[in-house]
């Protein structure tokens, strides 16, 4: 099992934009020394106090300059609204710099103010991405590309630079089923997360959706998962609901919408003392094909930066071993998550 850390950067008024890098980047170089695998960064444009992270490659760049070994994820690059050709230098430039260390996720985006803001149609987004993405994983591949399609038409084109992997991790990062069975059938990694789809039903109807379409293609012979969920560990239950909840309750403000810390515990994020989360997460760990587990540490984004820090920490230390222990005996048994998850 490899774990690793996500962000979305939500920027409020009393915060900059500039502390709000620096503590990412801190808490990167923190997850690298307490054997964190991997740091995830998603897209977002125009909207600042949902993430203020429209370059997630360009950050990702900052973080390959502080660390050695943590590989660098995109959760993920929106291809529609990008040129691909655009894409795939600036992460083959990443992959240089990290010296090769990139996982590049990509996806669709929804949000019609992004769209409206970069000039794209919505109308367009299914086709653009399709299109796109395999101009990006042709390009990254082979270094080398000429293209004739509906949205670019590109004369033969040489890469550069060279990505150090070949071929260059990529997956999908997908919300809707539909997403997610057209990237079981092309045979790439699935990202996904429990906001989007709550535990258990709704996530396993979500991965369930995966497997059953999943075909060996560019990404591999087997399904692969990597799961996104809110988790904290506070020093007590008590502790973590008051760091954490009033930062969850903000996030809820920013998309719409509100939810109990019952329903955040049992349906959204892994919360509470180390050992109601270790009970909990020993539910999910050995999810067959789950590959990656990734920690949403700071929902919301108003929880204080040494506390973020002092949560890392206390799942390394008091969380994870017996998550790998568990790992270690292999996956689980039992036909489905809802039959496991309590």
């Amino acid at each position: 099992m490899r774990y690793g850390i996500f962000f979305q950067l939500p920027v409020h008024h009393n915060q900059t934009d500039s502390e709000r890098y620096r503590e990412t980047i801190e808490q990167c170089v923190f997850a690298e020394d307490l054997g964190f695998h991997s740091a995830w960064l998603a897209e977002a444009h125009f909207h600042p106090s949902f993430s203020a992270v429209p370059a997630p490659l360009v950050l990702l760049a900052a973080i390959a300059a502080k660390t050695k070994r943590l590989r660098l994820g995109t959760a993920g690059v929106l291809v529609p609204l990008h040129h691909p050709l655009r894409i795939a230098e600036d992460a083959a430039t990443l992959d240089v710099l990290s010296e090769g260390r990139l996982e590049l996720g990509v996806g669709r985006g929804s949000w019609s103010i992004q769209f409206s803001g970069l000039g794209v149609s919505t109308s367009e987004s299914d086709s653009r991405f399709s299109e796109g993405l395999e101009v990006v994983r042709q390009v990254l591949g082979e270094h080398h590309i000429a293209h004739r399609g509906k949205h670019w038409q590109i004369p033969e084109m040489q890469l550069t630079p060279r990505p150090l992997q070949n071929p260059v991790p990529i997956r999908i990062t997908a919300n809707s089923h539909n997403s997610t069975a057209w990237a079981g059938s092309r045979g790439y990694p699935l990202m996904t997360g429990t906001v989007s789809h709550p535990l258990p039903d709704e996530l396993e109807s979500q991965i369930e959706a995966y497997r059953d379409s999943f075909r060996p293609g560019v990404g591999g012979d087997h399904p692969e998962i990597s799961l996104i969920l809110p988790l904290y560990v506070g020093a007590s239950a008590s502790d973590a609901r008051s760091e954490f909840e009033p930062s969850l309750k903000q996030y809820m403000r920013v998309i719409g919408g509100d939810v109990s810390w019952d329903y955040a515990r049992k349906k959204m994020g892994i919360l509470g003392s180390a050992g109601e989360v270790r009970a909990q997460a020993l539910q999910l760990i050995t999810e067959p094909d789950l590959a990656d587990f990734i920690g949403w540490f700071n929902v919301g984004g108003r929880i204080p930066h040494a506390r973020v820090m002092k949560a890392m920490e206390r799942f390394a230390r008091e969380v994870r071993p017996a998550l790998d222990e568990a790992c270690a005996r292999g996956p689980a048994v039992e036909s489905s998550l809802s039959s496991r998850y309590r």
